[in-house]
């Protein structure tokens, strides 16, 4: 694929209208129907075992245009959009489910990776 073609696709690809209210709370709505297709197939394509983990990553985004870009000191890619994903095991690394974090909430109870970890078993 030719890089002008490859940049009008990124120009005109669109997932989600610009006019729903909802833009305005949340930041992962233009991503959120990709985000849901991901893990659909994730959950299908894999049976889990017993043993299962939670980590957290980080996507590497320098884009002043990501809105869920966040900086991380410790991480080896310091900019990005950050994950908490729930992985099958340490040896396959095969992730079952994933949350985009979106930043602080409002509510400051929901702000604990405990709180993250409860959404992503459910």
């Amino acid at each position: 694929m030719s890089r002008d073609r490859f940049m009008d696709i990124c120009r005109n690809i669109h997932f989600n209208d610009n006019d729903d209210p909802r833009t305005k709370t949340d930041r992962a709505l233009k991503i959120r129907k990709v985000v849901e297709v991901l893990q659909k197939t994730f959950r299908e394509g894999y049976i889990p075992l017993a043993e299962l983990s939670f980590d957290e990553a980080m996507l590497e985004s320098r884009s002043s245009f990501n809105m869920m870009r966040v900086y991380m000191k410790a991480k080896p890619q310091k900019w990005g959009t950050k994950l908490f994903m729930l992985l099958c095991s340490a040896h396959t690394a095969y992730c079952i489910r994933f949350e985009v974090y979106c930043g602080k909430k409002q509510n400051t109870s929901d702000n604990h990776p405990a709180d993250k970890t409860k959404d992503l078993l459910l």
